[in-house]
């Protein structure tokens, strides 16, 4: 029933051509069963709006991993990117963020929204699974930016 109702408002909103703005792009949750991220919630709304530039236009994301909300905290610490480091759990948002501003990533997997797939990938060993996740993440990237090799990210 949540996601019918949602579908109609997205629907009405994108008639209406209103723009959004998401304050958090994450897209994936690690709890199931409660309504989707807000990443996942502009994805849909850039669908109901037909996609393309128009979509683009409309919905902003800020947050990580884009690069303002990294130029805010670290002008607020008067620190450089490289003497910052980016601990979170998303490889989209949170390793991407930090590894395009330079600054060092630590990915969190056990308790983080990918523990699931490295131990699904990984068929019981750990360094498996992690190389696997990172794999799929960046030869998807890749392909999304139309075979740019610096697309790809490594928590470092």
């Amino acid at each position: 029933q949540y996601n019918q109702m949602l579908a109609e408002t997205l629907a009405i909103a994108a008639k209406r051509r209103i723009p959004m703005l998401v304050s958090n792009p994450d897209k994936v949750r690690p709890d199931e069963g409660l309504p989707p991220m807000p990443g996942a919630i502009a994805d849909q709304y850039e669908a109901a709006l037909g996609g393309g530039q128009t979509a683009t236009d409309l919905v902003k994301r800020i947050g990580k991993p884009f690069k303002e909300v990294y130029d805010l905290a670290l002008c607020s610490s008067q620190d450089e990117a490289s003497s910052a480091c980016m601990v979170g759990d998303a490889l989209e948002t949170d390793v991407t963020g930090g590894n395009s501003i330079g600054c060092t990533t630590v990915w969190v997997i056990n308790d983080g929204i990918h523990g699931p797939d490295v131990l699904e990938k990984g068929e019981g060993n750990y360094e498996d699974g992690v190389a696997e996740v990172l794999s799929c993440f960046n030869e998807a990237r890749v392909k999304a930016k139309g075979g740019d090799d610096s697309a790809k990210v490594m928590p470092t």
